[in-house]
């Protein structure tokens, strides 16, 4: 019954373990589980687990579930989606995506110490530093060692977090 399947995963994560295969195999009662409880997706049919749809519900919360998800991981659309709501997603991302510009672009405004996990060549440019910054000064920590010697990144990451000063450059 998915009422009693809700008040369960409401109260107990992880409860779509003791479901029907049939309920774990039902969208409509795995999204529903997983809306308020993402960690049943590990609990979910293998399908229901590579839906775009389902994982989007549960990831947007909690990024780690995408280690269930190992198709999704790859896709620059679903991740693209997703990194603009959650940016931590950023770290479960293929490493193909860890260097897509807009991706990254996308993760780092809204989450922006997921520059730690942008490709080197990513965390050396402007744009995507100073996105990063803007949204979380600590985010100075990961940038390139050239960006971190760079005034405007710096200020910028200062006007966000007046404590990112001690991940500049010793030469400003």
């Amino acid at each position: 019954d998915q009422e009693v399947l809700l008040a369960a995963s409401a109260k107990t994560p992880g409860a779509l373990r003791h479901a029907s295969e049939h309920a774990r195999c039902d969208h409509e009662i795995v999204l529903a589980v997983v809306s308020q409880d993402p960690e049943s997706l590990e609990f979910a049919s293998e399908d229901l687990r590579n839906n775009p749809d389902i994982v989007f519900a549960a990831a947007r919360t909690k990024a780690w579930v995408l280690r269930y998800s190992p198709q999704l991981v790859a896709d620059s659309s679903f991740m693209q989606r997703l990194v603009s709501r959650n940016g931590r997603a950023l770290r479960y991302a293929s490493a193909h995506l860890r260097a897509d510009r807009a991706i990254v672009l996308a993760a780092v405004a809204d989450y922006g110490l997921a520059l730690e996990c942008a490709s080197a060549e990513l965390r050396d440019d402007v744009e995507v530093v100073t996105t990063a910054v803007n949204a979380s000064g600590r985010a100075l920590q990961f940038a390139s060692p050239r960006l971190r010697n760079n005034r405007d990144v710096v200020i910028a990451a200062l006007m966000e977090a007046p404590t990112a000063l001690r991940f500049a450059s010793p030469q400003l």
